[in-house]
């Protein structure tokens, strides 16, 4: 993926060596006063090695290693994977403080959206902590909706968003949330047990 945002930004495939040099260097600097836990310190020897033998055995999905530039200087990345047959979990973004509420990030989730479209992606989902408004906001205005919140040993209290590329889905969802009657393309997809 590689796409133009606006005026001299940029998005770009990097390698897995430079995203994560940089991450390393500035996440730090971005998520000051934040902290997550290393769940898997706490696994022995046995149980470490059950999880890298069960890891093979989920092949190669299709992943995101994006670099985010302002004319040749990286400030920013992303990162994301496919898990399932349809659906993109987006992982983790960053931007360097300067580059912030400019518009960037607003301009890549657009761009990645195109993009995973065009791959045939039907839904991104993404997990935050659940007080990152920073994030939060410009995701729901985007068109995310909340789909669910779960507690975890690393990170906490987690909110879950997901985008629905096909509206019918879109509508579904609103429709099972309480917030929307059905409308007729989504009662042509009631199935019922009887």
């Amino acid at each position: 993926m590689k796409a133009k945002l606006f005026n001299n930004y940029h998005v770009a495939p990097v390698s897995k060596e430079a995203y994560d040099s940089f991450r390393a260097v500035n996440e730090p600097k971005i998520f000051t006063n934040r902290f997550d836990l290393d769940a898997a310190g706490a696994l022995n020897e046995l149980e470490k090695d059950a999880v890298a033998r069960l890891s093979k055995n989920l092949g190669t999905p299709y992943e995101l290693r994006l670099g985010l530039f302002c004319g040749e200087d990286l400030v920013g990345w992303s990162y994301g994977y496919q898990i399932s047959q349809d659906t993109f979990r987006m992982v983790t973004s960053g931007l360097l403080d300067s580059h912030q509420r400019k518009g960037v990030y607003s301009a890549f989730l657009s761009s990645l959206e195109q993009h995973l479209k065009e791959q045939g992606f039907q839904v991104i989902f993404s997990r935050h902590y659940a007080t990152d408004n920073q994030v939060i906001i410009p995701k729901l205005r985007f068109g995310f909706l909340i789909t669910g919140m779960e507690l975890t040993d690393e990170f906490g209290l987690l909110l879950r968003l997901s985008y629905f590329f096909n509206e019918t889905r879109r509508k579904a969802l609103h429709m099972r949330s309480g917030f929307q009657q059905a409308d007729e393309s989504v009662k042509k997809l009631v199935r019922r047990y009887d």
